[in-house]
């Protein structure tokens, strides 16, 4: 019989919180603002955005810094796109390629904030062009590696394939893991995600 673990994610998420919604919404060529208060075209290439105010995402403050590591993190590479601040409330986004796609793709970017958990990619360059973690990467010291299962609401399953040296007469490998979570947008039904769960009494706690 194959013994389960119970392990919980604990995120900071308060009340009316926007998790990882977008900027604005794009629909027959009509911008619909989300977590943006305007946007507005500069010149070719170039958009201003500024923020709504009083919001947050997943229990952080919405900030230029969050906009900017989620965009570039999914935009830099495929259209060269860069975000500079320009105030706590203004974004000056670039980038190089036609300006439906542009805008296209940056309306379904999710503005999140960083967690203890990350997906391995399929490739080994993310679109920011940083260097992360693959599905054929193993486990650093302080980190299980899982292949996930199953995903619901509040729960996440996996499949323990790798042991961090600081893990290892906690977890078997091949061990099955259950997964309760706040939030469950991070995890992906057959991927590989990297978790660093912490004991907090009988529970494994995420920071």
């Amino acid at each position: 019989m194959i013994r389960t673990l119970i392990l919980t994610l604990s995120f900071s998420f308060l009340a009316g919180a926007a998790q990882g919604k977008t900027l604005f919404k794009y629909k027959k060529k009509e911008i619909k603002p989300v977590l943006a208060e305007s946007v507005n075209k500069l010149s070719d290439g170039k958009y201003e955005i500024k923020l709504k105010a009083n919001q947050q995402v997943q229990g952080k403050d919405l900030t230029p810094e969050l906009v900017k590591q989620s965009v570039e993190g999914k935009l830099k590479k495929s259209l060269k796109t860069e975000v500079t601040k320009v105030d706590d409330r203004t974004v000056h986004i670039t980038f190089d390629g036609q300006e439906e796609t542009f805008l296209k793709r940056l309306s379904k970017t999710r503005i999140k904030a960083r967690k203890s958990v990350s997906l391995a990619l399929d490739s080994s360059v993310s679109d920011g062009g940083i260097r992360a973690k693959t599905g054929k990467d193993p486990a650093s010291d302080d980190e299980i590696k899982i292949k996930v299962t199953k995903v619901t609401a509040d729960q996440v399953e996996g499949i323990a394939l790798d042991i961090g040296k600081n893990y290892k007469s906690q977890v078997k490998m091949g061990r099955k893991l259950r997964i309760k979570a706040k939030n469950t947008d991070t995890f992906e039904k057959g991927k590989h995600a990297f978790i660093k769960p912490k004991k907090d009494g009988k529970d494994w706690v995420l920071p």
